[in-house]
């Protein structure tokens, strides 16, 4: 229609330049025509065509409805196009290539058929303040080594994108609206290029998408309200930074299949979904970008994709801050998450991403969840502050935490629940509410190292079958229990140590269990171990030690101790009450302030082969209605008793060694206590070896007793035991002391060796002596003063003093008793003493079968009273008084079988009084008992009575 070249100029206005075959107007060669407010239209080729260095000022024109093009450029032209309209056009309402430049201004783009603007090949025009509207296509396709600058353009409403750039095109959009496009706002696929900056791109489909190794600069545009903000694709690059990200209904942005952006700087805000979608081999770089209140997660990372996120702000999500499932993978450092209303990191399905030196703090639910069989590797992080737990593992899931500290968690520091799994290492946890770990529902967690500290409750709560492996962990300085075990719990607890506690080192309650190896567990204030509530755990092998209560197993509590060793206790080593019943075997307890082992309060329990010793008050204490058992312990060397069963206590005690103690070894008293000793070695105490008082009571049999510095066995106030084939010997004083209403029942026991007497029995004791053998002692076999007591078919020999000695309103009955060969008199009746002496053997006594004197008192019936080996008399009689029927005496010819004197000395071995062999409890009786007697004549009834001899006795 118009032609202009060869620097041509001319002006053109108000033409009709319609349906020309070529173009309706042709710049070229220099031409630089003006070209105003003209209809050029329907040509069937191009509106207008410059090219070869053609200029040109083209204003107000309506090209529309060309075939090819509204206007191509080539070839170095650089027209001028201001205020036109570029519209149905049948193709492109613009294109620029071949080095073609060109300034577009104000221009109005609408309905192309096409492509808006085409520029390629090189070409590098200025589009600025125009309105590209309503393309079929793109409203600019920027292609091929295009170039260009795109300022402060409208571009919308195209059907596909607003901008394409494609195959190293490489334009400059700054500035421009980009908005509610079909598809795209920007689309880079291969190669593209250029540089996006301040722009805005809202409404689209995705603000921006980049694929096909295109690698764009995107700087400081705001990109929102899009399906997706940015997509990048199909090994899509590109540096992405300073950009504001928000508002997309989808996810602000999205990076797959293979795509490896980087994005710096960026603020990423308030998606309608995720704030970042990383997935399906997708890759990138984010740093230093903040990532806040998304709808959903801040940000996903799925299907092996393998993001990088340095020093990121991911906060105040509406749901998780980091999402990664389905194999997901990326390296998360240095990044800060607060705030988030779900997990700040949250990872399942085999997701395996890498988190190092993140702060993740003040979350209102969770810091970290692993679930479903996610992974993970955590190393150096900082999780602290969050409203439920620091951490949740659950479902299989099986991260990997070293080095984190975790702290200040709302309730939980680290929580493995529904088979969750997990190695911690190094971890350094403290300050939780509830419980610096928790685990429970078959949770089976590996703490290796590490330190889980300060907690306002627990240290490690294990509960509803969790169980977990912790190894050489540091558990101290906790408000509550270090740990604690319960419903059915089961951790296994190695070479760690529980210390400092502010109550209990470890709780076992309510069905718990576990197995505690190796570990230091001391200095906690209430109790090292507590077990309770059918609690049944096993400890084995820990040292135990300078807290309050070492072992304290209560209210149904079970437990099983092995090897442990428990020492430095303030109070007590193990404490065991209200139907507590733990198997305590080989442990050593020792150096304890108070009492070694205290079962009360109905408590029960197995203590075997355990070494108990040095204890300052007590070393075993068994009291109120409790029923342990002990075998086969070491019960030593300890300030005060060894053994005290006490209100109504029972127990028993078999095949112990029992010695050493500053005080009685055993010791029984009150009223309905009666604990079973058999088979123990009691002896070398500094005290008695056996305290029966204030109504004790207890079956003793098959014991060693022996070597003890007071009575082998003592019994006062009412106490009332029974003693079987017990050997009581060596003693130090007297054998047996009953005293102060003292009773008890003593069969077949051996009483030897002792350096006083065998028996005392003193002031009101009534005991029984059944078939005992009571023998070699330094002073009397028996001996009663103020006491009574049935002896009953015993045999009484080689005694040093009387084999019976009966002083001061002593008052016993002897019956068919053997007493034979002792150094002094069989039966020694003086100061007051009386006595019934039935059918007794009294042989061979070496100064005399039965000496009364100083107003004793005796009856004797039916004894036989033999003395033939030497020259003493069978009954000896000096001021002393008594009733003699039916008894047999023998003595050597020319010696009289009964002497009677009124006064007379007797003469004997012994030169000692006979109260040096007696123990301190008589010695004490008898100072304080006044010595003087009243001179009777002898009442002496022969009748009846049969004396026989190798000389008759002349008189009656």
């Amino acid at each position: 229609g118009v032609w202009v070249h060869n620097f041509g100029i001319g002006s053109f206005q108000l033409n009709k330049i319609e349906k020309n075959a070529d173009a309706g107007v042709v710049v070229e060669s220099g031409g630089n025509p003006l070209v105003n407010n003209n209809r050029i239209r329907e040509g069937y080729s191009m509106g207008v065509h410059i090219h070869s260095d053609g200029i040109g000022y083209f204003k107000e024109n309506d090209i529309s409805m060309n075939l090819k093009a509204g206007v191509l450029v080539t070839s170095t032209a650089v027209p001028k196009f201001y205020e036109n309209k570029f519209r149905f056009g049948l193709s492109y309402g613009v294109v620029v290539q071949a080095k073609g430049v060109g300034y577009f201004e104000k221009n109005s783009f609408d309905s192309n058929s096409e492509s808006s603007i085409l520029i390629t090949t090189e070409a590098d025009p200025t589009f600025v303040l125009n309105n590209i509207t309503q393309g079929s296509d793109h409203g600019i396709l920027v292609s091929e080594g295009g170039k260009g600058h795109i300022k402060e353009n409208d571009i919308y409403g195209n059907k596909k994108s607003g901008v394409k750039i494609t195959k190293s095109g490489c334009p400059q959009i700054l500035n421009n609206s980009i908005r509610a496009n079909g598809t795209h706002g920007v689309l880079v696929v291969e190669n593209g290029l250029g540089v996006l900056k301040e722009n805005r791109i809202f409404q689209n489909t995705a603000g921006i998408r980049v694929a096909g190794d295109s690698h764009p600069e995107v700087l400081e545009n705001n990109v929102y309200e899009n399906f997706h903000g940015i997509l990048v694709c199909d090994h899509g690059r590109g540096l992405f930074m300073r950009n504001d990200i928000f508002k997309n209904r989808d996810a602000n942005v999205v990076v797959e299949s293979q795509a490896h952006p980087k994005f710096e700087s960026n603020i990423i805000r308030e998606s309608k979904a995720n704030g970042i979608l990383v997935h399906v081999n997708g890759a990138g770089d984010f740093y230093a970008n903040h990532i806040f209140q998304n709808e959903n997660d801040a940000v996903v990372v799925a299907t092996l994709g393998n993001p990088r996120f340095r020093e990121n702000i991911i906060r105040n999500g509406k749901m998780c801050g980091v999402v990664v499932q389905t194999g997901g993978l990326g390296e998360f450092s240095k990044n800060e998450f607060f705030q988030n209303a779900k997990s700040a990191v949250f990872i399942k399905t085999q997701g395996n991403p890498t988190f190092n030196g993140n702060t993740i703090r003040d979350g209102l639910s969770v810091d970290v969840t692993v679930e479903e069989d996610g992974r993970g590797i955590f190393t150096g992080n900082l999780l602290f502050s969050n409203a439920t737990a620091n951490i949740l593992v659950k479902s299989s899931g099986c991260p990997s935490f070293h080095c984190d500290k975790i702290s200040k968690g709302f309730r939980y520091g680290v929580w493995i629940d529904e088979k969750g799994l997990g190695r911690f290492e190094n971890c350094e946890i403290f300050e939780n509410k509830e419980a610096g770990v928790f685990v429970t529902k078959s949770g089976n967690p590996e703490f290796v190292c590490g330190s889980i500290r300060s907690g306002v409750s627990f240290g490690i709560h294990v509960a509803l079958y969790g169980k977990g492996s912790f190894s050489n962990v540091q558990v101290f300085e906790n408000e509550s229990a270090g740990i604690c075990v319960t419903d059915h719990g089961a951790p296994t607890v190695t070479k760690s140590t529980i210390r400092n506690g502010k109550d209990v080192g470890i709780l076992i309650s309510q069905k718990g269990l576990g197995t505690f190896e190796d570990n230091a567990i001391s200095c906690n204030s209430s109790a090292d171990i507590v077990v309770t509530t059918d609690g049944d755990a096993t400890f084995l092998r820990n040292t135990i030690h300078s807290g309050s209560r070492g072992i304290w197993v209560h209210g149904s509590g079970i437990g099983t101790f092995q090897d442990n060793e428990i020492f430095s206790c303030s109070v007590v080593g193990i404490e065991v009450a209200n139907q507590g019943n733990p198997t305590v075997r080989e442990n050593k307890i020792h150096h304890i302030n108070k009492v070694g082992v205290w079962v009360h309060s109905d408590g029960k329990g197995l203590f075997s082969s355990n070494s108990i010793s040095h204890v300052n008050e007590c070393s075993v204490h068994v009291s109120e209605k409790s029923t342990p058992r002990f075998s086969q312990n070491s019960i030593r060397d300890g300030s005060g008793c060894g053994i005290l069963v006490s209100k109504q206590g029972t127990g028993t005690f078999e095949n112990n060694h029992i010695q050493h103690h500053a005080r009685t070894e055993v010791e029984v008293l009150n009223e309905l206590t009666a604990p079973t000793f058999k088979n123990n070695e009691i002896s070398h105490g500094v005290g008695s070896g056996i305290l029966i008082r204030d109504h004790g009571s207890g079956k003793f049999h098959g014991n060693r007793i022996h070597h003890n510095a007071l009575a082998g066995v003592m019994i006062s106030d009412y106490g009332d035991p029974e003693f079987t084939n017990n050997m009581i010997f060596d003693g130090i004083e007297s054998g047996v002391v009953v005293y102060d209403h003292g009773q008890g029942l003593f069969s077949k026991n051996t009483i030897s060796g002792n350096q006083q007497s065998g028996v005392e029995v003193l002031s009101k004791a009534t005991p029984i002596f059944n078939e005992n053998i009571i023998q070699n002692m330094l002073g009397p076999g028996v001996f009663v003063l103020g006491g009574a007591g049935r002896f009953e078919k015993n045999k009484i020999q080689a005694n040093s003093g009387a084999g019976i000695e009966v002083s001061k309103l002593g008052d016993p009955v002897c019956q068919r008793n053997d007493i034979q060969n002792g150094n002094t008199f069989g039966v020694h009746i003086h100061t007051n003493g009386r006595g019934r002496f039935e059918r007794n053997e009294i042989l061979e006594n070496f100064n005399g079968g039965v000496l009364i004197e100083s107003d004793g008192d005796p009856e004797l019936f039916e004894n036989q009273i033999t003395n033939v080996t030497n020259e003493s008399s069978a009954v000896i009689v000096l001021n002393g008084k008594g009733r003699l029927v039916h008894n047999q005496l023998t003595t050597k010819r020319g010696v009289e079988p009964l002497v009677q004197k009124t006064t007379s000395t007797v003469t004997s071995r012994n030169t000692q009084k006979h109260e040096s062999f007696i123990s301190r409890t008589a010695r004490a009786l008898v100072n304080r008992t006044s010595t003087a007697s009243t001179s009777r004549t002898l009442r002496f009834t022969s009748a009846g009575s049969r004396v026989s001899g190798y000389s008759e006795v002349s008189g009656t």
